[in-house]
């Protein structure tokens, strides 16, 4: 058993990352861990007063409150290994030279590619773009790649630019959710030998697919990246569909002022619980039309948990996670024809709507059950200190 430090920077609207980092804290307690948890959280930004925004810039480059709670939180537990999940912004990359020169082992969870991209997605005006991740950071600032602002471009553009040694020397182990993601960041200086590989992990629901209601299931962050564009417009044009999109994001009013007028698309805003789990169960299939190098889609995993099938766009990580013709169906990126091709195929269709919820369900038992997931976060552990926990 180890005293393990996990710490998370969470985001204003809630997302995949702060589910794992909590479920995957949760499942090491119960595993007989100690975990001690430094977190900070976004919405703290809208107390700020006037100098505290105005030293904003200079605190996400190396946050000095960041430095005295760890200090003091080292000084106070002993810790055998840190798990990192997200330091952006508050807690900032300063953290990772502070466990290092406690000789602390330091792991990473790569869930997105910030390390080598200022705004995570490798994506930009609709289109995927690598240019930074070849050292043209200055193109994020020029395309204001980071929530479309020049000032927060140049900051994260020059945060990663700054540290670009900072997170290859000072951490011991990343974790790359499929080995697509494994692979970009091999191709782009981080040593093979140190990237591992594991599925995002998830608790079983010990509840099964139901009998289908006759809709197709979108569920995640409503944004343009994640497809919704290309959705929401190809439901428009196929009225014998029904659609319902849960989630929330910045985006969602805009989308259904747009869509307001179709029937066959209901917007179900952010959906939690038990609410959540008969949608999925009684879904057709859950649908994932991602435009950007996704990294791995907690919808997914939760869809696959309860034997449900997924029809997803062809990019990224996803082909690692969702098997053609096995646990669902993949479709070239906007493309309507393939799209419809695929819905028509399972639409109505009970026998193989179960047999490719029953192979979703074998992946999940096999990969993502905590179960065995976690047993698989142990061993990383392990080989990173390199001794028994």
């Amino acid at each position: 058993m180890a005293n393990i430090l996990l710490i998370h920077n969470y985001y204003k609207i809630r997302g995949g990352e702060d589910v794992v980092f909590e479920q995957e804290a949760e499942a090491l307690e119960k595993r007989g861990h100690k975990v001690i948890k430094y977190t900070r959280h976004n919405e703290e930004i809208d107390q700020y007063g006037f100098w505290e925004k105005i030293s904003f810039f200079w605190r996400a480059i190396s946050n000095q409150r960041t430095k005295r709670e760890l200090e003091a939180l080292l000084e106070k537990h002993k810790i055998e290994i840190a798990h990192v999940h997200n330091v952006f912004p508050l807690i900032s990359p300063i953290i990772y030279k502070i466990l290092h020169k406690h000789k602390i082992k330091v792991v990473q969870t790569l869930h997105n590619y910030r390390f080598l991209c200022p705004n995570g997605l490798f994506y930009r005006n609709k289109q995927i773009c690598q240019r930074c991740s070849k050292g043209d950071f200055w193109s994020c600032v020029i395309h204001k790649c980071y929530k479309d602002s020049f000032i927060f471009s140049l900051l994260y553009a020059f945060i990663i630019k700054l540290n670009q040694k900072n997170f290859k020397k000072n951490i011991d182990g990343y974790i790359a959710l499929t080995q697509f993601a494994k692979n970009i960041f091999i191709d782009n200086g981080f040593k093979e030998k140190k990237v591992y590989v594991k599925d995002n992990g998830f608790f079983d629901p010990k509840k099964s697919q139901e009998a289908s209601e006759g809709y197709f299931l979108y569920l995640g962050r409503i944004s343009e990246e994640k497809g919704l564009d290309f959705l929401l417009a190809s439901f428009a044009k196929m009225p014998e569909y029904k659609l319902k999109v849960a989630g929330a994001g910045f985006d969602l009013a805009c989308y259904k002022e747009k869509y307001q007028n179709f029937v066959n698309i209901k917007f179900m805003g952010r959906v939690e619980g038990e609410k959540k789990d008969v949608l999925i169960q009684k879904t057709e299939a859950l649908l994932m039309p991602s435009v950007c190098f996704e990294n791995y889609p907690l919808a997914i995993g939760e869809a696959f948990s309860f034997g449900v099938p997924v029809i997803a766009s062809k990019i990224g990580s996803i082909p690692f996670i969702v098997e053609e013709g096995q646990s669902g169906f993949l479709f070239e990126v906007n493309n309507f024809a393939d799209f419809a091709a695929k819905l028509k195929k399972i639409y109505g269709q009970k026998a193989l709507r179960k047999k490719m919820g029953q192979q979703a369900r074998k992946v999940f038992e096999e990969r993502m059950d905590f179960e065995i997931n976690i047993k698989r976060l142990e061993e990383i552990y392990r080989r990173v200190l390199n001794v028994e926990i």
